[in-house]
């Protein structure tokens, strides 16, 4: 399982939708109060980072003293080799290209199943104009009308 930590600079600030993309791409969060004074780990073990918003302006030092810390955070995650990053960009296009096929395979299915119903519908139709056929062979009170034989128990 992949971790992302995520820097959150306000109580009611949240990744929000972002959760459903964590989850597609089996991303468990680790959240980082950075407003409750907490500190930033290692980023040694985290495969993602995400950082929210919030009120403070990246120069409010002065006001939020966590900015000197997280700046230096996202340094240090921009600074990872740029061989390992194309490796993870190429690895998180490779997932959404076979999510996308999966999907493009499902509404091909599903294309294919709802022609077999309209084509068996068709085929409903068809047998309901022959049941129809044979309705008018009826009566006028509704009974069946049975076929004439001769002596012989042959048809006429």
């Amino acid at each position: 399982m992949k971790r992302a930590i995520v820097l959150q600079h306000m109580n009611h600030d949240f990744p929000g939708r972002f959760l459903d993309y964590f989850a597609e791409e089996n991303l468990v969060p680790d959240f980082v109060r950075l407003f409750e004074g907490q500190t930033i780990p290692s980023l040694a073990g985290y495969d993602f980072m995400f950082v929210l918003g919030g009120a403070q302006d990246t120069w409010q030092e002065d006001e939020y003293p966590y900015l000197k810390a997280e700046k230096q955070a996202i340094r240090e995650w921009e600074a990872r080799p740029k061989a390992e990053r194309d490796a993870e960009v190429a690895k998180a296009k490779e997932r959404r290209a076979a999510r996308c096929a999966a999907a493009q395979k499902g509404l091909i299915t599903r294309a294919r199943n709802r022609a077999a119903r309209e084509a068996a519908g068709t085929k409903d139709q068809a047998k309901e104009e022959r049941t129809e056929g044979a309705r008018s062979a009826t009566d006028t009170r509704g009974s069946v009308a049975t076929p004439q034989r001769d002596s012989r128990g042959a048809l006429r």
